[in-house]
This record gives structure tokens, C-alpha cells and sequence, in this order.
């Protein structure tokens, strides 16, 4: 029931915002701007369970079932009818003011018989729910933003007016799209927030939002759940604020409950970017690349690990280049820096999880210092070039820092020892967690060293 306190939220701010008098009621939104919107037209923007609304399609189903039967091939459809649509809507009023409880009246309750999908909210209690309280549901749920199959609330007066913004753009993509499906409000608001947060305009470049092709038809995509985190850094990069995350479903309804987002420590992997990376032309990466890093969690593993911070959104495919047996399905292969298009991500996250930016010239200099030194003792010992590369892979392959430090004790004899010190130090001190990372930070350098070679 998160939708009606999200609508009450929106309708306080809706209010300061567009100098509506203080007993402007959330009926009156809805009849005004909501329903206008979303519902007074043939296609939908939303769809609310067993709704007045929602019923409209098996209304119009039974009627032209009949027309076809007595010959009328010309049959219109209901829904294009405006009285019609008005009445549905008359119809929904009717039950709120009755105080039908139940999903199909209120946005993200549940059914009120005990053998349906969502019962698990029936009880005795009277909760004597205000009529506003219904229409506040719809608002919220209109509010929700789409990600990675999941849908997210944020109590934020920027983020709710803005998503707000973009409903009478949705009503025109849908107008001017004949082959688009209805009812997907929280992927637009997804689209929309990832798009245009903070760039607000009155016209509207349509070809930014992705779409997905379905036979004939093309249907809004689903943003990942880490371009929202990613986007919302922007906003507010050094605060920490809790996201509401759900799913509304045909059958089902889901909860995760309030999920901490630490933006703050998101935040830097912008700010190591802008430190590190910004004369690099060979590495450096924009907001846009960033915003759509592919993450090895999906929303739901993230959001049962109870806060999303840095770690959570490690880049997918990383652990193809970690050390084999430091995590769960880590390869420890060698990066072909050429061919990997994720390499700058994959670089920049280790050092914003290493946060620790001695560490990346540390391991440029360790790198520079490995590859010297193999082949000094590949010429002095006569070595074939293979006992050179296993030197390497031992290396590159160790799990522990025991093990590093034991693998890099042959070079002493031939290397600086100030930086072979320091790399046994940095190794053995810093959290267990983080040797495999540092390692394969090495081995991005030493490749890096290769391929300008």
C-alpha cells in the first residue's frame, strides 16, 4: 500500500508546485490530469488488475462476439466510444466511494477472497480507508519506475514531479505509434528517468527510448536496474536514500520492502573517472557507457543483499579474468584488451572497490616491472618463451596472498625490491575480498603493457 502514501507525497508537491489550492483532493487529480492521460483513450497507459478499466477489454470482446454473430463486419469498438469511457470511469468512482476494498480499487492491495493469488493481506480488521486513499494508489502505481523487471518508488519531490513530466509524453509516443503495446507506464517511467532526468524540454526526441520488436508489434524495453542506481547518482551523489521495491503482477504480488541505495559510494566510480581515466583516450568513458554497465547481480540478488552499494553492481563477465577459485564462477583467463569492449569498466570498477588509488600506479609499475624481469630471466637463463609465460600465469593464477607473495620471491634476485616490498605489503594487508581483484588489476596493466608493445 506504498502506492497510496507515494500518491499523497506526489499530490502535496503537485500542489506547491503548480499553485493548486491546499483542498485540491486526489479525486480531483484524477479526473483532471490522471484519467485524461491514461485512461480516455482507446489504449491504455497502465492496467490495474480486475478494474473497471481493466474490464473494458472483455466488455468489448462479448461485443463484438455479438455484432460478428449478426453479420456487422464494420464492428467499432467500445473503447473508442468517449461516453463509454467516461461511464467506465463513473463505474470505478462508484466502487472507491462504496469503499470496495480490494486490488481492483486499490492499487497494490490484495484480493479480498482467500483462494486468489494475492489474499494474503485479508483480514478483520477495518482500516476504514479515506475515498482519497484509493485514488492516491493509482497515482502512485502511475509514479513507479520500471527496472530490471521490478518496479521502484523513491519518496522524492525532484524524482516524482519529473517522472510525472513525462506521462503526457507517453500519451503521445502511444498516439503516434499504432504497433506499440498499452499498459506499460513504469518501463516508459524508466525510460523516460533514465533519458531526460534533469534535462527537461518541451519537445521530446522519441528515438531515445529503446524499444524491443515482438512479431509485429514493438513493446517499451526494461531499463537495468543499474542504469536507474547510476542515473539516480547524478541527483544525489552524496546522499544514501531508500527505494521501495516491488512487483505488481497478473497473478502474483511481490515485496522486497525499503532497499538502502549508498550513492555516495556508486558515486565514485564517476569521480575516479574524471581523477584517472580523463586523459586516457584509450580508456576513458562517458556517462552514457557507464549508465548502461551490464551487472553480474540481477535487481532481485542486489535487493536481498539488503543495501546496494559499489559492490553490487559488479560489471558481468568480470569474473571470466579473475583468478580461478577466488569467486564463484571466476575462469582466471587472460584479457585480450583489444577484444574486450568491457575492459574500461571492468578496470574502473576494481579501482573504485580497491578505493585506493595508489594501487592502480602500484600495479602499472609492478606490471612494468614483471614484464622486464621475465624477460631478463628468460635471456640470462636461457629460457624457452613458455617457462616466461607460466612465470606469469603462476603469478596471475594466485589465490591467496601467501601464494603471490611465494610466487614473486624468484624475482627477487632481478627486480627492484622497493616495489616488490610494497606489492607483498599491499597484498597481505588489504581484505581478503579484494587480493582477486587487485591481482586481475595487474593483469589488465601487464596486458595493456603488451598490447602497446
Amino acid at each position: 500500500m506504498y502506492t497510496s502514501y507515494i500518491g499523497k507525497k506526489f499530490l502535496d508537491y503537485y500542489k506547491e508546485e503548480y499553485s493548486k489550492p491546499e483542498n485540491y483532493t486526489a479525486e480531483q487529480f484524477f479526473d483532471e490530469v490522471m484519467f485524461p492521460i491514461f485512461f480516455d483513450d482507446e489504449r491504455h497507459l497502465m492496467s490495474v488488475k480486475g478494474s473497471t478499466f481493466f474490464q473494458m477489454n472483455a466488455i468489448d470482446g462479448q461485443r463484438r462476439k455479438k455484432e460478428f454473430s449478426k453479420g456487422n463486419k464494420n464492428y467499432q469498438s467500445v473503447k473508442k466510444d468517449p461516453q463509454f469511457r467516461l461511464e467506465t470511469k463513473k463505474k470505478l468512482d462508484k466502487k472507491i466511494q462504496n469503499k470496495e476494498l480490494g486490488v481492483h480499487t486499490f492499487v497494490g492491495y490484495g484480493e479480498m477472497t482467500p483462494d486468489a493469488y494475492t489474499s494474503g493481506q485479508i483480514t478483520s480488521i477495518d482500516f476504514d480507508f479515506k475515498t482519497d486513499e484509493f485514488y492516491y494508489s493509482w497515482i502512485g502505481q502511475g509514479l513507479s519506475i520500471g527496472a530490471s523487471g521490478l518496479s521502484v518508488l523513491i519518496e522524492d519531490k525532484s524524482i516524482l514531479l519529473h517522472t510525472f513530466e513525462g506521462w503526457k509524453f507517453y500519451r503521445e509516443f502511444l498516439n503516434q505509434t499504432p504497433n506499440l503495446f498499452e499498459n506499460q507506464i513504469s518501463k516508459w517511467n524508466g525510460q523516460w528517468f533514465r533519458n531526460e532526468f534533469g534535462n527537461e524540454s518541451e519537445m521530446y526526441n522519441f528515438s531515445r527510448i529503446d524499444t524491443e520488436k515482438k512479431d509485429e508489434y514493438i513493446s517499451i524495453a526494461q531499463i537495468q536496474w543499474t542504469s536507474l542506481v547510476l542515473k539516480l547518482c547524478h541527483f544525489s551523489k552524496n546522499l544514501n536514500i531508500l527505494a521501495n521495491v516491488y512487483v505488481i503482477g497478473d497473478k502474483n504480488n511481490l515485496t522486497f520492502g525499503f532497499i538502502l541505495l549508498c550513492l555516495k559510494e556508486i558515486y565514485e566510480l564517476y569521480e575516479l573517472r574524471d581523477m584517472i581515466f580523463i586523459n586516457e583516450k584509450d580508456t576513458v568513458l562517458s556517462d552514457y557507457q557507464i549508465e548502461r554497465l551490464l551487472p553480474f547481480y540481477s535487481f532481485k540478488q542486489a535487493c536481498m543483499q539488503g543495501a546496494i552499494g559499489l559492490k553490487s553492481i559488479e560489471p558481468r563477465g568480470l569474473r571470466n579474468y579473475l583468478p580461478k577459485g577466488t569467486f564463484d564462477y571466476s575462469k582466471g583467463n587472460d584479457i585480450n584488451i583489444q577484444k574486450e569492449d568491457n575492459f574500461p569498466i571492468y578496470k574502473l570498477w576494481i579501482i573504485a572497490m580497491l578505493n585506493k588509488k595508489e594501487l592502480l600506479v602500484l600495479s602499472r609499475e609492478f606490471a612494468k616491472l614483471l614484464k622486464d624481469s621475465v624477460e631478463k630471466k628468460r635471456t640470462s637463463e636461457g629460457r624457452a618463451k613458455s617457462t616466461q609465460q607460466q612465470l606469469v600465469k603462476d603469478i596471475f593464477d594466485s589465490k591467496t596472498s601467501k601464494q603471490f607473495v611465494d610466487n614473486i620471491t624468484s624475482l627477487v634476485d632481478i627486480a627492484n625490491s622497493d616495489i616488490l616490498r610494497k606489492m607483498a605489503e599491499e597484498a597481505i594487508l588489504m581484505p581478503r575480498d579484494n587480493f582477486p581483484l587487485f591481482i586481475t588489476l595487474i593483469k589488465f596493466e601487464y596486458s595493456i603493457l603488451n598490447n602497446k608493445e
